[in-house]
């Protein structure tokens, strides 16, 4: 039962946006590399468990330092990440 993930352009800028972000504060930008694994090892084990539903097929899931928007196709099997943003808390 093997699931794909589709990181969408907007959803990658997202990443590139929190990494560049991190490091012109000089802060620990490796965490960026690091959650979006986490994210990605998460939603290819089992994507309806991660995070919290939102409206149709969309859900959040959050993995500090970002937060990701991501939709999960069972019948093709497939979780397209929609859109990543980074909080400064934490």
């Amino acid at each position: 039962m093997n699931w794909r993930v589709v990181w969408t352009t907007r959803s990658v800028a997202g990443l590139t946006a929190a990494y560049l972000d991190l490091r012109a504060r000089g802060l620990d930008a490796s965490a960026v590399a690091r959650a979006s694994a986490e994210l990605d090892r998460q939603f290819l084990l089992n994507p309806a468990d991660v995070g919290e539903s939102r409206s149709g097929i969309e859900r959040v899931a959050i993995q500090p330092p970002l937060t990701a928007y991501f939709e999960v196709h069972d019948e093709e099997r497939v979780v397209v990440v929609t859109t990543v943003r980074w909080s400064a808390r934490g």
